[in-house]
This record gives C-alpha cells, structure tokens and sequence, in this order.
C-alpha cells in the first residue's frame, strides 16, 4: 500500500492551518506545519513534502518569496504549491501563478474544493515523477552502451522502449583482434591491457558514430547491435560504415606489442531476427540481443581471416547497393546444420552509384 502523501501547510493565522490540518487528516493526509515563511523553507528542504499550501501574507518571509526560492532550487522545483490567500484580486493570482506556483486559491474556502485542489495537484505531481523514473531508467539502462544522441532521443520518448524482451530485426556486429591469444601469452599483462582498451576505444567509438549499441566487451571482441533499441531503417549501412570504419582506423593505429606494429581484427555482420532486451538479475542486468541473427554474426568473425569483413546474405541483400562485396559461397559454420551463403565486404562503391541509389545520406558517413 502506498505511502499517503505529506503536505506542508504554511500560514501564519493559527485557526486556518488548524482547519486544513483537519480537512486533509480526514482523507488520510500526512501534515506539516509552518507558521511564517522562513520556517516553511526549512521545513521544505529537511522534509521534502509532496505539496505545499503556502499563504501569501506571513512574516520574516512573504508567500511569494518562499515559491520563488522552491522554484529557482533543483532539489524542490518539481514540489507543487497550492497558494491559498486572502488576496483575492487578479493580479496577486496572476503573480503567484508566474512564480511558478501551480494552484491560487481564495480564502475563506470550501473544504470539498480544497481536497479537489489539493488531488489533482498530487495526479500532476505523480505524472511527473513517473515520467522523472522513466527517464532516469532509461537513462541508468542505455547512457554507457549508445551515443548520447540516442540517450536524448530515448529520454523524449521513454515509452518507445521495451525493456522485457522484443522480437524484431536488427542488425549485429563481432570484431574481433586476430592473433591475441599468441600475443597474451608473449608479453606482459599491462600492456595487452592497454593494447586491448585502445582497440575496445577505436571500434566503440565507430559504432557509437554511427548510433549503434554497444552490447559487450568480451575477452578481445566488441559485439554491437544496430536497429536497437530505437529503430534504424539503415541498420545494415549502417553497422557495414562501422565495420569499414574500424578498418580505416586500425591502419593509423600504432601498435607496439605486434611484429608489424599493426592490430589486426576480424569482423563479422549479420542482420536478422532476434530478441532484444535484458537478461540477468534484477540487481545486474545486460542490454543483448538473443537469436539466430547473433550466432551468425559470432560464426562469421570467428571464420573471417585478419582485415577481413563478412557478411551475411541477409546484410548483404540489403547493403548491396552501396557496398562492394564478392560472394565466397556457401560456407558451414560451425554449430548449423545447413550452410550459409557468405559475403566478403571489400569497400564502397563508387560516390556516383552511391548517388544514384540515393544512399549518401542513409547514414552518418565515417571520418
């Protein structure tokens, strides 16, 4: 069962806040009391009250005073304020109302109107705070696997987000070090690790550039998700820009742990269907896609050779007109029974094709 709420009645005519006190502890209200200005604005800040009825004409500090100091703090902004004042003139309302004050009531009062007020104060201040939840739980689940850009996207829409679990299709992508096991066993611990966050930096930059989500650093490999959690059309371009963008970079990367002092990395890509959502605990959970579309992506890095892409035929089919790609055949990976048609991705095609299919502005083009 829910905590009732707490409200703060500040007045400085003792038989009025006796009167509210009364009024709202008959519908089960939790109330505070202040009898001038200053001692509501401690009894706000120490109490953090789910709404406050706040008289206009107090000493040591007038109504409107205390609602533009509540107003102007972060920490209490979002507190609705209920003006009840025996000013009645237009102009004392239009006031209190621009202070940021979300309710002006004259005395004297009727009590049924009052607790109208007073409830339909505290729905607003409800909507608000489950909306505040939405947002910092999207926020908490997203900001350390996408772009910012995206976080603020999701932030204006929340509901556009399915935490528990949604079939759809996305697009995935495996990258892969060639050769780290060798390498770890040849030099020290500090410097693989090094070596090893340079190389996690490079390719999470490049999915991040691209908006995609960064699923997971495991062992030496990046796995990330594209068309999710928001929906991408180009989510094949897009995770194939990401793939030639690691390429691009890793060539300008120096190495000093290799005998060419050049990483090498295997990529993989497939789009299809799968599950998106979190899996977990409910303490310790992780944003992943499960499903066929993720198996083969992982297969396909693992039979790529060093600076080689591969694509599934799903990709493919829908990258095709701004890539070059030769096809290498039915190829068995391991685990699936039936083979699969696999494509090497060799680079773009020319900007004038590209321009004819109307491709260059699908997606953000890599640096």
């Amino acid at each position: 069962m829910a905590e009732p709420a707490t409200i703060l009645v500040a007045d400085d005519a003792r038989p009025v806040v006796e009167l509210v006190r009364e009024v709202l502890l008959i519908h089960g209200y939790h109330v505070l009391e202040a009898f001038d200005g200053l001692e509501a604005l401690t009894q706000i800040q120490r109490a953090q009250p789910d709404l406050i009825i706040l008289d206009i004409q107090m000493p040591r500090m007038n109504g409107y005073e205390v609602c533009s100091q509540i107003k102007d703090d972060p920490a209490t902004a979002n507190i609705p304020v209920l003006m009840l004042s025996a000013l009645d003139a237009v102009d004392h309302q239009v006031h209190g109302l621009s202070l940021g004050a979300d309710d002006y009531m004259v005395k004297p009062f009727r009590a049924d109107e009052l607790v109208a007020r007073v409830e339909a104060c505290l729905r607003t201040k409800r909507k608000v705070d489950d909306m505040r939840l939405a947002k910092e739980h999207v926020r908490a689940t997203f900001q350390r696997y996408v772009a910012p850009a995206v976080v603020e996207k999701l932030l204006n829409d929340p509901d556009a987000v399915s935490l528990g679990g949604t079939r759809g299709n996305v697009t995935v992508l495996f990258a892969d070090i060639s050769g780290f096991t060798g390498l770890a066993e040849q030099v020290e611990p500090e410097r693989i690790m090094h070596t090893l966050n340079r190389f996690f930096t490079l390719a999470g930059q490049a999915v991040l550039d691209q908006e995609g989500t960064l699923d997971k650093f495991g062992g030496d490999a990046v796995m990330a998700l594209f068309n999710a959690p928001l929906e991408q059309p180009d989510h094949a371009f897009r995770a194939v820009h990401t793939a030639l963008a690691i390429q691009e970079r890793l060539l300008a990367l120096e190495c000093d742990i290799t005998v060419d002092r050049r990483l090498h990395c295997k990529i993989g890509i497939c789009s299809g269907e799968a599950v998106v959502g979190n899996t977990g605990m409910p303490d310790l959970m992780n944003y992943t896609a499960i499903g066929d579309a993720v198996n083969v992506a992982k297969r396909l890095e693992e039979n790529a050779q060093p600076d080689q892409i591969l694509l599934s035929a799903g990709t493919y089919a829908v990258a095709r007109s701004g890539v070059n790609a030769r096809p290498l055949g039915p190829v068995h990976l391991k685990g699936r029974r039936a083979p699969v048609h696999v494509y090497e991705l060799l680079g773009y095609l020319p900007k004038e094709w590209e321009a004819e299919e109307g491709l260059s502005d699908k997606v953000v083009q890599p640096a």
